[in-house]
């Protein structure tokens, strides 16, 4: 507890760290910083009642397993406080940090090669020729169909030429006579 109650020791240790911070990350900074207070990350929990895993995440740096990074700057700055820390020199670099990583995910190390766009010319034209083949065929259906339609009802309206009778062709039919009967004879004679 005299380390609780005494910051300056923990202060010039990261004065002292303060080149080191360069080279280490911000994880690596607040967990030496807490080893070398005498801490575990459940003494941190327990008296900081910070979550065991933002503890983790922080001393990792796994800072991609929250969705919104910055929901940690309070348990930073309360993790940073708790260990004796400079609480917005922390973090100013653990905004800087996260920028970083977010600018360094839209660089990429090797050039994208785009494919050439193929012209579609070839494609318009196949349908072009497909439409045209369809309507022509159309056009035949109902140009067939219209014709048979005409040939149906042609005779009932109007009657051809060949299926007319001429009277003269025709043998005339002239009508037997009747046996004549008369009343007092019969053929058979008496």
């Amino acid at each position: 507890m005299a380390d609780e109650k005494s910051p300056n020791p923990s202060a010039s240790g990261a004065a002292s760290a303060a080149p080191a911070e360069s080279s280490a990350t911000l994880g690596q900074f607040i967990s030496d910083a807490r080893k070398q207070r005498g801490l575990s990350a459940d003494d941190v929990t327990n008296q900081t009642r910070i979550p065991a895993r933002y503890i983790k995440m922080i001393e990792s740096d796994s800072y991609s397993l929250i969705s919104d990074q910055l929901y940690l700057l309070p348990f930073l700055r309360r993790y940073a406080a708790f260990l004796g820390l400079d609480a917005e020199d922390v973090a100013s670099r653990f905004i800087r940090d996260v920028q970083h990583a977010e600018t360094n995910v839209v660089r990429i190390s090797e050039p994208i090669t785009m494919i050439a766009h193929k012209s579609n010319r070839w494609r318009y034209v196949v349908a072009g020729l497909t439409i045209a083949v369809l309507a022509v065929l159309l056009a035949d259906l109902a140009w067939r169909r219209i014709a048979l339609l005409r040939n149906a009802f042609a005779p009932a309206s109007a009657p051809s030429a060949a299926a007319e009778v001429t009277p003269s062709a025709q043998p005339a039919l002239t009508p037997e006579p009747a046996p004549s009967q008369s009343r007092g004879t019969t053929g058979a004679g008496p």
